[in-house]
């Protein structure tokens, strides 16, 4: 299927995936390898042939053709997937060598499958036989974002906003930025939909997640207590369905309680200033965000494991990712390699949780103006944003350094299997917890000040394991 409109440019393209495939089947029946082209899809940035064999042929041998049409084509870059999964084909990709096509957000927004789709649900982009997909937040229930720059994540940030706020109003959802690079999302500064103006400082960046984490707790807390009364209260989908508007619970006037999308563009600004901290605060959000309604989008240019560590990676199913420099970017991402054959300008491979392998897409395109027409719409119909409103939010904006490196245990997700551990153990080292945790000395080394601070265990004897003197949970 030609995705692209009736023009002289276009058809010249036509003639162009005719001649390729006549010198496709040529070269392989060179060397008495017989094919059939049996589809020609032309997509946003490539040719994509379809071949069948009409004898039967060793796939390695298919695969070692990649040179030889390279010179017959005359083309620097020629894919050759054998076979293509579930299919008796072969797959050959051929780079267009023209602009793709810029496929507006506007149009997806329009699409009665994303008007009737779920609240959370976006807008991604077009697969090469030109279908619109979609992808719903909640089922994700995270998201990990990265490619080169230029290569067009920030565009496709910029649509999932625009398309999640333009569903949305701020009783339904919220979102809160954080924005380092000081540049991609400061144009949300007043969104309605905020929970704080945009955030630019790491240390405040920080301490917004940290409310997070509280705050998932707090909801879970709502969540169950209602299903301890109804028994049909289990998540936050299921507290909008049954207990929110129940005339049964009208009195009780139960919290309403909005989506939160936390949406950190530059991950590598924040992971460099506080590694340990962000690591500890992103995965306690990823393990028990969904339940409560609150979702990560985590965008980064520089895609290494010190930035996207395997701890992160673990938590964070959904993987998106745009053109990048070698495979090992690309499996970093994705645990697969690919993201480096692509073409950029909005090419890009999406790996949903449920997918066997990633599904290469073209991402919609919206310009700064359009966001920013977007942006005064939603003000001029809610209203700006007033950091003044709550006093958590206003603590947030405002953290200082002593919120960063507060000694709550709240500060390492670890803190109560290392609690666990000496209380069971009658005793407590570094060493200790160590090898019982499996975590490195410094990290350790924290939690048994933690565990000092909050009365567990006593002071140190030299070099003799420390007495476990009370539990704090007593």
């Amino acid at each position: 299927m030609n995705i692209f409109r009736d023009t002289p440019k276009n058809r010249e393209v036509g003639a162009y995936a005719k001649k390729y495939a006549e010198t496709i089947k040529k070269t392989f029946t060179n060397f008495e390898v017989f094919v059939d082209i049996e589809e020609v899809i032309i997509g946003p940035h490539s040719f994509n042939f379809k071949l069948s064999l009409t004898k039967p042929v060793r796939m390695r041998v298919i695969q070692s053709f990649e040179d030889d049409l390279k010179l017959a084509l005359e083309c620097t870059q020629v894919d050759i997937e054998a076979p293509i999964p579930g299919t008796p084909f072969v797959g050959i990709t051929i780079p267009l060598g023209i602009e793709p096509p810029l496929f507006s957000i506007n149009d997806a927004l329009k699409d009665e499958v994303f008007l009737y789709g779920t609240d959370l649900t976006i807008p991604v982009g077009k697969a090469m036989d030109g279908e619109s997909e979609l992808l719903d937040i909640a089922r994700a229930p995270h998201m990990l974002i990265s490619g080169s720059s230029g290569s067009g994540k920030t565009v496709f940030l910029q649509t999932v906003v625009n398309s999640l706020m333009t569903k949305n109003n701020p009783d339904r959802l919220r979102f809160i930025f954080m924005d380092p690079k000081r540049c991609e999302l400061s144009l949300y500064n007043n969104l309605p939909h905020n929970l704080t103006p945009v955030l630019t400082d790491p240390k405040r960046g920080l301490v917004a997640l940290r409310w997070v984490v509280k705050e998932i707790e707090r909801r879970l807390d709502i969540i169950f207590s209602y299903h301890e009364k109804s028994g049909n209260s289990i998540n936050i989908a299921s507290y909008h369905q049954n207990i929110l508007g129940n005339k049964k619970y009208e009195k009780e006037n139960p919290e309403p309680m909005p989506y939160i999308v936390v949406i950190v563009d530059e991950l590598a600004d924040c992971m460099l200033m506080y590694p340990k901290e962000y690591e500890s605060v992103i995965v306690q959000i990823a393990q028990r965000g969904r339940i409560a309604g609150i979702h990560l989008i985590l965008s980064t240019t520089r895609p290494s494991v010190q930035v996207i560590t395997g701890l992160i990676k673990s938590h964070i199913p959904t993987r998106i990712a745009f053109k990048v420099p070698s495979q090992v970017e690309s499996r970093v991402i994705l645990d697969v390699t690919g993201a480096e054959k692509l073409y950029g300008k909005g090419d890009m491979l999406v790996f949903p949780p449920d997918f066997d392998k990633p599904l290469r897409l073209q991402s919609y395109w919206i310009s700064f103006d359009e966001v920013a027409e977007n942006v005064k719409k939603q003000i001029k119909k809610y209203g700006e944003l007033n950091i003044e409103e709550s006093s958590n939010l206003k603590s947030v904006y405002r953290g200082t350094e002593k919120d960063v490196f507060s000694s709550d245990a709240d500060d390492d997700y670890l803190y109560e299997n290392a609690r666990e551990a000496v209380i069971k153990a009658g005793k407590a080292s570094t060493s200790f917890i160590q090898r019982k945790l499996r975590i490195g000395y410094s990290r350790a080394a924290a939690l048994m000040d933690m565990l000092e601070e909050r009365g567990v265990i006593g002071p140190a004897e030299g070099s003799l394991s420390r007495k476990v003197i009370g539990d704090d949970k007593k």
